[in-house]
C-alpha cells in the first residue's frame, strides 16, 4: 500500500511538471504586447479587463494551475466540477497570468475549420481591429497549437 501511494505521488509530479513546462512555453510565445507600438495595454482604459466583477471570471485550463503556482494569493481560486474557477483581485504580475489573459483582447475558437480567434465580447477593450500587433496574433496561434497537441487540454475547449 505505501508502494502504491509513493507511485501515485511520483505519477502526480512528473504529471505537474509536464503540464508546468508546457505552460510556460506558451507563456513564452505570449510575452509580447498586443499593441503594435508595443507598451502595456492596461494603461489605455484603466485595465477594464482586470476589474473585478461579481461572478465572472475564467476557468483555467486542466493543469494549468500547475504552472501557475505560487500565484495562489493574486486571484481567488475556486474549485468546481468543471474544474478551477479563478476571479482576478485586479492586480496581479503580469508575468501570473493564466492563458486567457495572456491571449486578451482575442478568444480561441475551435471549429471545424479549426482554430481561429475572434475578439473576446468581455471587459470592454477600447484595442481596435487595427490596433492589434500581428506578430501578437501569429503568436497566439503558435501557443494554442503547441498546447492543443495535448489531447487533454483540447477536450477541455469542445466541451465548452
Amino acid at each position: 500500500m505505501l508502494q502504491s501511494i509513493r507511485r501515485d505521488s511520483y505519477k502526480r509530479k512528473v504529471l505537474s511538471y509536464k503540464y508546468r513546462r508546457l505552460f510556460k512555453r506558451a507563456y513564452r510565445l505570449l510575452d509580447i504586447s498586443p499593441l503594435k507600438d508595443g507598451g502595456d495595454c492596461g494603461l489605455l482604459c484603466g485595465r477594464k479587463c482586470c476589474k473585478p466583477m461579481e461572478e465572472l471570471g475564467i476557468y483555467l485550463m486542466p493543469n494549468e494551475r500547475h504552472a501557475l503556482h505560487g500565484s495562489e494569493g493574486k486571484f481567488r481560486w475556486e474549485r468546481q466540477k468543471r474544474g478551477y474557477f479563478l476571479q482576478c483581485d485586479g492586480v496581479c504580475d503580469r508575468k501570473s497570468r493564466p492563458m486567457q489573459c495572456r491571449v486578451y483582447p482575442l478568444m480561441p475558437i475551435i471549429g471545424l475549420n479549426g482554430l481561429m480567434f475572434i475578439r473576446n465580447p468581455m471587459g470592454g477593450c477600447p484595442i481596435g481591429k487595427s490596433d492589434i500587433n500581428p506578430e501578437f496574433i501569429r503568436r497566439c496561434f503558435k501557443a494554442y497549437k503547441l498546447i492543443l497537441r495535448n489531447s487533454k487540454l483540447l477536450r477541455f475547449y469542445y466541451r465548452r
